[in-house]
């Protein structure tokens, strides 16, 4: 009996991991997306709801669907995105990826999907900083990997203290850990409209304007232009501002 038990789950176990239906698992067309569950409203959970959403999701999900693609999406931290695309552990990384030259030298980026920029952000009573030129001198916290980062760096009269993610960032700003927090405009605004009367406020003007775009490795040219294609027609289709008012409000034209 043991004997045909054991023989019973050599046959039934690759069934289980792959799949008994040969010719599916053979047609089947996967995706594998990187992106940082934690830069809201571009990608995040909440709760313990595993579920990620945001709007880069909703984008690569209807890129997907044009494509004839299922998109799986894996949960990586920011700084090593790019690396994990270039050893080929994922297919793509949409993570609102600002599009640089040191990071055009590493992977292929579509067209910008989205128009950004660095701001800043400080506690409500703090009347210290007008502007960016009042940060030198002041502790300033930005997440780990992102172009915020490489940008107080080279401050060499900022303090910068570097975090895993944006809201580790304006924790430390509320603790007082911190004078202030430079992230992505929107990411920033995300935060303050879903955190009503959080004693944080924010400068109007931007350090630097920034465009996102979707990665993928430079040695497959295939995929990036049918990826690049399919951001096109959902653009074209009417896909596109449908998602960005569902995130952002109405597209100002």
């Amino acid at each position: 009996m043991k004997k045909f038990l054991f023989v019973m789950l050599i046959l039934i176990l690759p069934c289980i991991f792959f799949g008994c239906g040969g010719e599916k698992a053979k047609n089947s067309k996967v995706l594998y997306v990187g992106t940082s569950m934690d830069f809201a409203p571009f990608e995040f959970t909440e709760n313990r709801d595993r579920d990620v959403k945001g709007f880069d999701i909703d984008i690569m999900r209807a890129i997907g669907k044009e494509l004839g693609y299922e998109i799986v999406f894996h949960d990586i931290g920011f700084d090593d995105l790019l690396n994990v695309l270039e050893k080929g552990n994922v297919d793509v990384v949409i993570s609102a990826v600002t599009i640089t030259d040191e990071r055009e030298n590493k992977v292929d980026f579509t067209k910008p999907y989205y128009d950004s920029g660095l701001a800043i952000a400080m506690r409500r009573d703090d009347n210290d900083i007008q502007s960016f030129t009042d940060l030198p001198g002041k502790k300033v916290a930005v997440v780990v990997g992102t172009t915020a980062a490489v940008e107080m760096r080279e401050q060499k009269s900022v303090e910068v203290i570097e975090l895993p993610t944006v809201v580790d960032a304006f924790h430390s700003l509320l603790s007082g850990n911190v004078n202030a927090v430079i992230s992505d405009k929107p990411i920033i605004d995300y935060y303050l409209n879903t955190n009503e009367g959080v004693n944080i406020k924010t400068l109007p003007v931007l350090f630097k304007r920034e465009y996102y775009g979707i990665a993928v490795r430079k040695n497959n040219k295939e995929l990036f232009n049918s990826v690049d294609d399919a951001l096109q027609k959902i653009k074209d289709k009417g896909i596109y501002d449908k998602i960005y008012e569902k995130w952002f409000g109405e597209i100002k034209k």
